[in-house]
């Protein structure tokens, strides 16, 4: 009860305010005071553009990141701003390093026999320097 007084107060001192610097009382409900919001020009692009890179953070497909990024850029969105885009932009990042590394012609791994893959005879034989005669 003395909240609901409060708020009327409160909101009695917001349309004498409004008043005073010619502001319509009609701007202020008390009923629902965020009715007037405009949420969706507010919220709904980036909020659409959050949920695209969601999708594309489960599939780690690097061109929809790519694409939804930029669309992120266009409509506001950065690193600092949305945690959405920071993971989407990491996880880019990440793709781009793998793509690149899994890319490289002629890639030794970590368990490959280097002399093996040095030598295309030795590769062929499957005797490499290990299999050589003294």
């Amino acid at each position: 009860r003395e909240q609901a007084r409060t708020v009327e107060e409160e909101h009695e001192k917001v349309l004498k305010a409004a008043e005073e610097r010619g502001i319509p009382s009609s701007l202020f409900p008390l009923e629902r005071p965020w009715s007037l919001f405009p949420w969706y020009e507010q919220l709904g692009p980036r909020a659409s553009c959050e949920e695209s890179l969601r999708l594309a953070i489960g599939l780690r497909d690097l061109e929809r990141l790519g694409r939804y990024l930029e669309l992120g850029e266009e409509r506001g969105l950065t690193k600092h701003n949305s945690r959405i885009y920071y993971e989407a932009a990491e996880l880019r990042g990440l793709l781009e390093a793998e793509g690149a590394a899994s890319a490289r012609p002629g890639a030794v791994g970590l368990h490959d026999d280097a002399s093996r893959a040095e030598s295309p005879a030795g590769a062929a034989e499957g005797g490499g320097a290990a299999g050589a005669p003294p």
